[in-house]
């Protein structure tokens, strides 16, 4: 709102200012906007959108930033969770020691493989000519 009352020179109808922002908004806030608003956002007339898009922004200012409290609990809440649910979580480290472990062992694997094929064409004899001017 503060932008519009700093640039009313610009001239644009609040129901064009309204569709904009609601046209630039995704899904996921689209749903929040309409579930804070009992649906019926879309219904309202400009004026109407616009103080409660007013109201929303006063009231929302603090909610992307938990506290660092919030996030341990947050965390620990998850894991308990997880936990329950037979689902645990590795540490990103652990994680990353666990994948390369895959990949070693499967790398290994295709080296045997390779060995093996290798091996069963060669158990025939093979005469080998060498070539008379650069001798390979």
């Amino acid at each position: 709102m503060e932008a519009i009352n700093a640039c009313p020179h610009h001239g644009f109808d609040t129901w064009l200012l309204v569709s904009y922002f609601y046209d630039g908004m995704s899904s996921s806030m689209k749903q929040l906007l309409e579930t804070m608003c009992g649906g019926d956002f879309m219904s309202k007339n400009p004026e109407e959108a616009m103080d409660f898009l007013s109201y929303v922004a006063d009231v929302s200012r603090g909610w992307d930033e938990p506290t660092k409290g919030e996030v341990g609990k947050m965390k620990s809440q998850l894991s308990a969770f997880n936990a329950k649910a037979g689902i645990y979580t590795l540490k990103e480290d652990d994680d990353m020691k666990a994948k390369l472990a895959a990949v070693t062992r499967r790398l290994e694997e295709l080296e045997l493989k390779k060995v093996h094929e290798v091996q069963a064409v060669a158990e025939a004899p093979v005469q080998v000519k060498l070539c008379p001017n650069c001798q390979l």
